[in-house]
């Protein structure tokens, strides 16, 4: 792919974009090394196409993962991490994928964490049971999951901010829930 570029002494010049060039598995390497802004604005036109070409949806969990994985060597903190679910299905394999993600980040001490399963994964995904007991969250935002009432006790320390929409949870899970956010600021349930 080559570009036109503007060079100070205002002369136009073509420059030849190599790196786009390379094999996706190579920029998937290099994409791991830098920081996650920039991965997100390279890769936010990607996302899109890779939505409606369900060929490429396996390539974007293993950059997921590759990304996860090389954040959770360099003991890298991840802030915030939010899970859309547009174009993972409900099976088995998928879910686990999701659920190791869930992990890598819960032990990077994710501060917010906005899992979104849609209509889709409403009454499917099960909350891993880690989640509910991550000290460092402070902002958890679910949708379209189902919370149960066997997975334990709740204890989320440092849980300020709270929003449960379409999430299917019995009154125990309710209850532990109150009980084990001692600092909560603000709850939302639809």
């Amino acid at each position: 792919m080559e570009q036109e570029v503007e060079v100070n002494d205002g002369v136009d010049a073509v420059v030849d974009d190599r790196i786009s060039a390379l094999p996706g598995i190579v920029l998937q390497h290099i994409l791991t090394f830098l920081p996650i802004k920039q991965v997100v604005q390279f890769i936010y036109p990607i996302v899109q196409e890779l939505e409606t070409q369900s060929k490429r949806k396996c390539h974007l969990c293993n950059f997921v993962d590759n990304t996860l994985q090389s954040h959770r060597r360099q003991r890298v903190r991840i802030n915030n991490f939010t899970l859309v679910n547009k174009f993972l299905n409900t099976r088995r394999k998928q879910m686990s994928r999701v659920n190791r993600w869930i992990s890598f980040v819960l032990e990077s001490d994710v501060g917010e964490l906005d899992l979104n399963f849609g209509w889709f994964g409403q009454m499917c995904y099960r909350l891993p049971h880690n989640v509910l007991v991550a000290k460092s969250i402070t902002v958890l935002t679910l949708f379209g999951c189902r919370l149960e009432s066997t997975c334990g006790a709740i204890n989320l320390p440092s849980l300020k901010k709270l929003s449960l929409l379409l999430v299917y949870a019995d009154d125990q899970i309710i209850q532990n829930l109150l009980a084990g956010c001692r600092v909560i600021e603000y709850m939302k349930f639809d």
